[in-house]
């Protein structure tokens, strides 16, 4: 039995417009407020500043509002900062560094003095603040507001990946594979730039409800990418958060059993081909609507189907996916 990883080609071009000088200068200002070591090298906040840019720029091409590429950069330095971060921590503090996380994005709770005196043993808590506070100087507030809840639910999501790990079924089933992609959809981390997105094309449409379906799709398949694309690295690592490994797990079977392992990545090619072929084909629906009066609509779940691309690409180049001998 054998599958081949579908790769969508939604036609994505080089624009030949490189992010404005504003945008970079904003992400190394960020970069530089998040930063827990006074100490750090000002010449890799730079070149950390222009890589996520550019995966930026390559994630969405047709983004070119220097507002919604400021807070897209901020967000996937955070996402990735903080996920690094919670790697580190025993799951007990993990948990309680992302309700607090919550509670401060969604307005609900004021960051404790203490954070900001003691912002290395708060450090989770301390940068969502920062999030939270630059990216609404930079949003309408309806815009904002959406973003913010969004990060929210990847954090409810992170946490529901502690609990999965710690062996609670999450209040979402079983510990199996069908429990792990519910969860995944969510700590992929990107309906934070979809709010962006929906908001830049379509803000106020009635139809963005419609766009959920498309979104949750697209998001699975980008994290299946990340878990395909890392499976080596995971298996090396001993990484039970993969696809893969849990569907081997649901099989009773071992990544040592080169057969299982085999049909193991075949069933989970196969789920994120069939994403692919839905995406195509909401997408088409979408398509039929463009000429009534729902083009603003129609180029938003466009930009938002073509990530599963350029998704694909960066995660494929990216050194947080590759194997390090």
């Amino acid at each position: 039995m054998r599958q081949q990883l579908k790769f969508p080609d939604f036609g994505i071009v080089p624009t030949g417009i490189s992010p404005t000088s504003i945008v970079t200068q904003a992400h190394i200002s960020f970069l530089r407020d998040i930063q827990m070591d006074p100490e750090v090298d000002t010449d890799k906040i730079h070149q950390k500043a222009v890589a996520e840019v550019a995966a930026i720029r390559l994630f969405f091409p047709d983004v070119r509002t220097e507002a919604i590429q400021i807070c897209m950069a901020a967000w996937l330095s955070t996402l990735c900062t903080i996920d690094d971060i919670l790697e580190e921590m025993d799951p007990p503090a993990a948990e309680a560094a992302l309700g607090q996380s919550i509670e401060i994005v969604l307005g609900q709770n004021e960051l404790d003095l203490k954070v900001y005196l003691t912002p290395h043993k708060n450090q989770v808590a301390f940068i969502m603040t920062r999030l939270r506070n630059y990216c609404s100087h930079h949003l309408t507030v309806p815009t904002a507001e959406d973003f913010l809840a969004e990060v929210a639910n990847v954090c409810k999501g992170l946490v529901s990946e502690l609990d999965y790990r710690g062996g609670s079924s999450t209040g979402l089933g079983k510990r199996d594979l069908s429990t792990y992609l519910q969860i995944r959809v969510r700590t992929i981390g990107i309906g934070p730039f979809f709010a962006l997105i929906r908001h830049l094309y379509c803000s106020g449409s009635r139809k963005q409800a419609d766009m959920i379906g498309l979104q949750r799709a697209v998001s699975l398949a980008a994290g299946l990418q990340n878990d395909l694309i890392g499976l080596e690295k995971d298996l090396r690592n001993g990484e039970s958060m993969n696809a893969v490994v849990v569907a081997l797990r649901d099989m009773g079977r071992e990544a040592s059993d080169q057969n299982c392992l085999r049909e193991a990545t075949c069933r989970v090619t196969h789920i994120h081909n069939e994403c692919v072929e839905a995406i195509f084909m909401m997408l088409e629906g979408w398509n039929k609507n463009e000429f009534a009066g729902m083009a603003d609509e129609v180029s938003c779940c466009r930009v938002i189907a073509a990530f599963v691309e350029s998704h694909m690409k960066w995660c494929a180049s990216a050194k947080r996916y590759q194997l390090t001998i």
